[in-house]
């Protein structure tokens, strides 16, 4: 824990160091260390150096080159994990496969499956398709970078679903 007194800054082991061991007696706060809200993927908190009312002050600044890119391609992977999961999930929980990767086995013309996972294996192609698209455009900067919930809103619709 750090403490503050007139904007300087205390650590718990300096007061002790100096003898001060309830520095909220002796005129010390407690040293506030609230970052702001910001976007973690385009931007970044920056602490200022500077304290006042006993809070740390910071300045949120937007990322660019490499860090921008960086942060941009850890979402990007988040996102497919994001709709991997979501296909998963649809696939099992209302086809009763046990994942998007299973319905291979049942792609063979005779099976009488086929058709079915024809068109599971279709609906999984356009939503990679679609999330790639997505991704073209963030980095392009043709289009904000969207929320998990706004990419799986934007996928296909199963069509494979009945009712």
């Amino acid at each position: 824990m750090e403490y503050c007194r007139e904007n300087v800054v205390f650590t718990t082991n300096e007061l002790k160091r100096m003898g001060i061991v309830e520095p909220l007696k002796f005129g010390f706060t407690v040293l506030v260390d609230e970052i702001p809200t910001y976007n973690y993927i385009t931007e970044k908190a920056v602490f200022t150096g500077e304290i006042v009312d006993s809070k740390k002050v910071y300045n949120v600044v937007q990322l660019e080159g490499d860090e921008l890119t960086e942060n941009i391609a850890i979402y990007s992977k988040r996102l497919v994990m994001e709709v991997d999961e979501y296909m998963d999930f649809v696939i099992s929980n209302k086809k009763g496969y046990e994942t998007r990767d299973s319905i291979g086995k049942y792609l063979v013309a005779e099976n009488p499956f086929y058709e079915e996972c024809k068109k599971i294996s279709l609906w999984i192609s356009n939503c990679y398709l679609k999330l790639y698209a997505i991704e073209a455009e963030v980095k392009d900067g043709t289009r904000e970078i969207p929320t998990v919930n706004e990419v799986l809103n934007l996928l296909p619709v199963p069509d494979f679903i009945e009712g």
